[in-house]
């Protein structure tokens, strides 16, 4: 069964509750982009677009889905999540409008699958990959690992008064 844009919707806003549309979309390019990468194969169904914003699925909104993603779709989606969760959407809108594949397709038209895999194999590749990553026992071991760490509670987010008594030395 193909996995569709909704689940991987669904997984991502399990992962990151609150999540606003517009960085959900960068986010769901960023997981289409880096399976393409390391498989050569989409992840979803459906074709990322060069929407004015940045790049985004063809498809929107999102229908409710399950969630549920294949092992191999999950540690992506938790590799994502790892390098992009913790910008703001108006980063992750910036950094995405900077890079190849969006710059050099025009507005509204499909972004090449071959361009963001050329792309995240090359200048946008993650600088952090570890051979072990092909191993599946390694795979299921960082993403239980992840997992775990994820239900730790998070540091607050940061605002203007905690910026203000971090900067005042009346905050770790």
């Amino acid at each position: 069964m193909t996995t569709t844009v909704h689940q991987v919707a669904a997984a991502l806003r399990s992962e990151l509750p609150g999540l606003p549309d517009s960085k959900l979309r960068r986010l769901l390019y960023y997981c289409q982009a880096h399976h393409l990468a390391l498989t050569g194969q989409p992840m979803f169904d459906t074709h990322i677009v060069a929407d004015p914003d940045g790049p985004a699925p063809a498809v929107f909104p999102y229908e409710p889905a399950d969630g549920k993603l294949s092992h191999d779709h999950d540690l992506v989606l938790l590799s994502v999540i790892g390098r992009y969760g913790r910008l703001t959407a108006n980063d992750i809108g910036v950094l995405s409008r900077g890079e190849t594949p969006w710059e050099k397709t025009a507005d509204g038209a499909i972004i090449d699958p071959d361009k963001m895999r050329a792309y995240f194999t090359g200048a946008g590749a993650p600088d952090d990959t570890d051979p072990r990553l092909t191993d599946p026992g390694y795979r299921a071991h960082l993403v239980s690992r992840v997992r775990t760490e994820r239900g730790r509670s998070a540091p607050p987010p940061d605002n203007r008064d905690r910026l203000a008594a971090w900067a005042a030395g009346r905050v770790d």
